[in-house]
């Protein structure tokens, strides 16, 4: 059980390399407009210039008088802007709109993949965990956590077990269909533990995404000797500074 619990650490780990990305991603951007800029051959730069010499040559009976647009209503061209731009709806908003059902939840679900998800509203921090997102699932399945390998029985009376191979784990979970969140609770090496997040639900496929921050704090509080370890350190940092990082694990329908 405790390498089930470390691979946890793994997919946070991956979440560590969004700086790197976004740096490099910064940078590349930066290097390609400063070449751009630089590399305009003598042919353009002589273009150039001879539209501008016609340009000045151009005589006023080429010029006519424009007839003149009336300007609109600075009142109406408000009311249209705010027409045209509707707010947009929390990533939080969209999973509960979306919400399943509970009966939806119920039956035996076969794990299919994993990932991590970002629903908070740093652009930079959602394209750099996106980047890092294959690196992190590379990272799982090398730790022996493949499509088939463990399986989540999820039953009516809100009991769940979970099955790795002969091994099974027994817990609970609490659904609340009115903003699709989940909470998770169990005992692991007689330590009880609980983590939170949301589910998504699209025929026959259940995500469940687990608040990193909550898994982190489960994971410590199994094994409180890890609060020392540089690697947690790290995560524990990075999850401070982008809070809205959640644990994706993907199942299908059995």
């Amino acid at each position: 059980m405790r390498k089930v619990i470390f691979q946890a650490v793994v997919v946070a780990v991956a979440m560590l390399l969004p700086a790197t990305a976004s740096a490099q991603f910064d940078l590349s951007r930066a290097l390609g407009a400063f070449f751009g800029a630089i590399t305009k051959t003598e042919q353009s730069e002589k273009r150039e210039q001879t539209e501008q010499k016609a340009e000045g040559e151009q005589t006023k009976a080429d010029t006519k008088p424009q007839t003149k647009q009336p300007q609109q209503n600075p009142f109406e061209m408000l009311q249209q802007l705010q027409q045209t731009q509707q707010p947009q709806k929390s990533p939080f908003e969209i999973l509960a709109e979306n919400a399943p059902s509970a009966r939806s939840l119920y039956g035996n679900w076969l794990y299919e993949d994993a990932g991590a998800e970002y629903l908070g509203n740093n652009p930079l921090a959602d394209m750099a965990i996106s980047q890092a997102e294959q690196y992190a699932k590379a990272k799982i399945v090398a730790q022996g956590i493949k499509p088939g390998s463990f399986s989540v029985y999820l039953r009516r009376n809100g009991t769940g077990t979970i099955t790795f191979g002969e091994r099974t784990l027994s817990g609970r979970y609490v659904y609340n269909s009115e903003n699709a969140t989940i909470i998770i609770s169990g005992t692991i090496n007689n330590v009880a533990v609980s983590v939170s997040g949301y589910v998504r639900y699209s025929e026959g496929h259940l995500d469940i995404l687990v608040e990193a921050n909550s898994a982190l704090d489960a994971l410590l509080k199994v094994y409180p000797e890890l609060a020392t370890d540089q690697t947690v350190q790290m995560v524990s940092g990075m999850l401070a500074s982008f809070p809205g990082v959640y644990a994706k694990a993907a199942f299908t329908n059995l």
